[in-house]
């Protein structure tokens, strides 16, 4: 994961694209602020941080480089502020890797099907959606697995998979969010 994320930060440090400074503020902000606040989501033992929400808005509506640079500030808030806890090197280079690996590649697909003609802006947002879920998810259940010497599959189905909801729902929010600009 550390070898994909740091292609990742690579080729997202050469992309170029334009970013209204607004919108890169707000989003900052807000997925930073919204880091203290979790849900509790039925049949899943781990909460998510909402910050999450502002993050995937980040991505589909930044390019990829600033989008990072608000999922990674969030995550390094998240741990250090709000958890109060100082990370160790090996699970915030994981954090960081996985993090720059689903940021890219989720933009990509977010672009790819949203640049189709006769594809709807919710359906790009959707693909993206499971693109991140995907990619978030098993990288993570592949961590903890690896950690706790249990089957990934197992992890994932136990810990991610009623996460998926919550994944969907965040582009229809965002969807609905950029008709009312």
């Amino acid at each position: 994961m550390l070898a994909l994320g740091i292609g990742a930060m690579l080729e997202m440090a050469t992309l170029t694209g334009k970013t209204n400074p607004i919108s890169f503020l707000v989003l900052l902000f807000f997925a930073c602020a919204s880091a203290s606040l979790h849900v509790r989501l039925p049949g899943v033992e781990r909460t998510v941080s909402l910050s999450f929400a502002f993050s995937f808005a980040a991505i589909t509506e930044l390019p990829a480089g600033p989008a990072f640079f608000i999922v990674a500030a969030a995550l390094l808030y998240e741990s250090w502020r709000v958890a109060g806890l100082v990370p160790r090197g090996p699970q915030i280079a994981f954090d960081l890797s996985q993090a720059a690996f689903s940021t890219l590649v989720t933009s990509y697909a977010f672009r790819f099907v949203d640049r189709r003609e006769g594809f709807d802006h919710l359906l790009a947002l959707g693909a993206a959606a499971v693109t991140y879920y995907a990619l978030s998810s098993g990288a993570s259940a592949l961590y903890i697995a690896a950690r706790a010497r249990r089957a990934p599959w197992k992890v994932w189905s136990e810990e991610f998979f009623w996460m998926g909801p919550l994944y969907l729902l965040v582009p229809v929010a965002t969807a609905l969010a950029s008709q009312l600009q």
